[in-house]
């Protein structure tokens, strides 16, 4: 009873102090127990909790993955051990893509590892997890690599080691994903040391989803021995000086493990600041220490005529910034996908699978208040007679013109066809019915033959393309509107044979 009571004083004191209506709460006993939990990872819609137990299995002490849900009523479920991953060995200290089905976690003395305690992967399949496979010697060494972050997309990793190279006890070092190979391999980038390591040790770190916020624990900013958590943004590659976020979450105790809810409102962190072993806490975050607001995009890849989930890829490229690229994998089982973007943009969304048309659209989201965005895509299977809108195909006013912010959707027609070696398509051209019948039929063809050109000079076989211009005879809808005649003002892609 007095130590809970001194609790509540130093979380009133501090919160006086400091001017700030911070509450700091230790989580409940459906999470907390005697036991050590630590290292919390929270899901992209805030209701699945995946930490780690420190449990005694025949005699030992033994760290193992345990996992709580969060009702409508916001009451946490009692955890459950992730059995699929656990072992007799130590497993932990996981990180998670935004889908909740790529996951990164420490794994110590397994007999596929490089060094004492190695980086391991995993991927959810329908409700199940594929046996773990070790990131690669890339990212592991002789030494520890141990406490990973990955971005939203997965294609980004944050990790602590003590491997040469580094400034001080243990480092914060960052890589990227350059390739999956045919074996389900990944290829990462040579780590990079950050620049906010100290000669002491930086240890649990977390980038937010969106992809620029970071947060850790150190003892090398202060002279105390203790840990506190600090956040960091990135800034052209780089990242600002650490901002300790003080008190009530800094406490005389070891602070460690912090993460953010993906709409930046609520922490997790672990720390054993009632003198007793490590529980996790929660608390409300304060404006100052968020990230930058992101949007959450989910839904379905579904086939167009029965309704049932795809397997297939999602790219997202932002209509203004090449670079804000995002990449998902629906899940086999469901169609299911997530993506966490960038807050305020329009997005060139394309869905592939295979024995599928691919389908492309634009997303705008620029004025999109709610964090969430639901939508399902539809695809439609390669029959004859199917067609498809090519939505990113642009043509300079009037003109037969392509523009280069074309090339995308150009790739994917041809992507397409090097993929279905036995289909043959139809290209053709519409316009909308302002100008002269004359001059719309010419202008159709011409825009169609630029697609076939552009095909055959990148090595499609003239044989297996057809390029046909319609004028305005074929129109999707009113040419009384500006909306109207922007969506007949198209180029199509027709199958012809398969």
């Amino acid at each position: 009873m007095l130590r809970i009571l001194s609790c509540v004083f130093f979380i009133i004191y501090s919160s006086v102090v400091l001017g700030q209506d911070i509450i700091v709460q230790r989580m409940s006993d459906s999470i907390n127990t005697q036991a050590e939990e630590y290292w919390p990872t929270i899901s992209a819609d805030g209701n699945t909790l995946i930490f780690n137990r420190l449990v005694n299995h025949k005699g030992l002490e033994n760290e193992d993955f345990y996992y709580s849900t969060r009702d409508s009523l916001g009451n946490w479920s009692k955890a459950q051990p992730l059995s699929a991953l656990n072992t007799e060995e130590n497993e932990g200290a996981q990180t998670l893509s935004a889908d909740g089905r790529f996951m990164v976690f420490t794994s110590c003395n397994n007999r596929d590892s490089y060094g004492s305690c190695d980086l391991f992967y995993s991927i959810k399949i329908g409700d199940n997890w594929l046996p773990p496979r070790n990131l690669g010697k890339a990212i592991n060494t002789k030494a520890w690599e141990t406490q990973p972050s990955l971005s939203a997309d997965g294609t980004e990793l944050y990790f602590v080691s003590n491997r040469k190279g580094g400034k001080g006890g243990m480092d914060i070092w960052h890589s990227k994903l350059l390739q999956i190979d045919n074996q389900g391999h990944m290829h990462w980038s040579e780590p990079e040391n950050l620049n906010i390591n100290t000669a002491k040790s930086e240890v649990s770190p977390f980038i937010h989803s969106d992809n620029k916020t970071l947060y850790f624990s150190s003892n090398g900013y202060t002279k105390q021995p203790q840990f506190d958590i600090y956040i960091s943004r990135k800034q052209n590659n780089t990242f600002t000086t650490p901002e300790n976020i003080g008190a009530p979450i800094n406490t005389s105790a070891d602070e460690i493990g912090l993460v953010v809810n993906t709409v930046g409102t609520t922490a997790y962190f672990a720390s054993n600041r009632e003198g007793n072993n490590k529980d996790i806490y929660t608390f409300p975050l304060p404006a100052a220490y968020r990230p930058e607001k992101v949007q959450i995009l989910q839904g379905r890849v579904i086939n167009a005529k029965d309704k049932s989930p795809l397997l297939s890829s999602i790219t997202l490229q932002s209509a203004t910034d090449s670079s804000l690229t995002y990449y998902a994998l629906t899940d086999f089982k469901t169609g299911e996908y997530l993506l966490c973007l960038t807050q305020g943009e329009t997005w060139r969304l394309s869905a592939q699978s295979e024995g599928y048309l691919f389908h492309n659209e634009n997303i705008d989201l620029q004025n999109q208040e709610l964090p969430y965005e639901y939508k399902d895509i539809e695809l439609k299977p390669i029959e004859k007679e199917v067609r498809i809108v090519l939505n990113h195909i642009f043509f300079d006013t009037d003109k037969a013109t392509l523009k280069s912010t074309s090339k995308l959707e150009l790739e994917h027609v041809k992507q397409l066809l090097n993929a279905n070696p036995s289909l043959k398509i139809e290209l053709s051209g519409h316009t909308d019915s302002q100008g002269s019948n004359t001059h719309n039929q010419q202008l159709s063809e011409a825009r169609a033959k630029a697609v076939y050109d552009w095909l055959v000079a990148e090595g499609i076989s003239p044989e297996r393309l057809a390029a046909k211009g319609y004028g305005e005879h074929q129109p999707v809808a009113t040419n009384a509107t500006a909306e109207g005649r922007a969506k007949n003002r198209r180029t199509e892609l027709k199958v012809l044979s398969f």
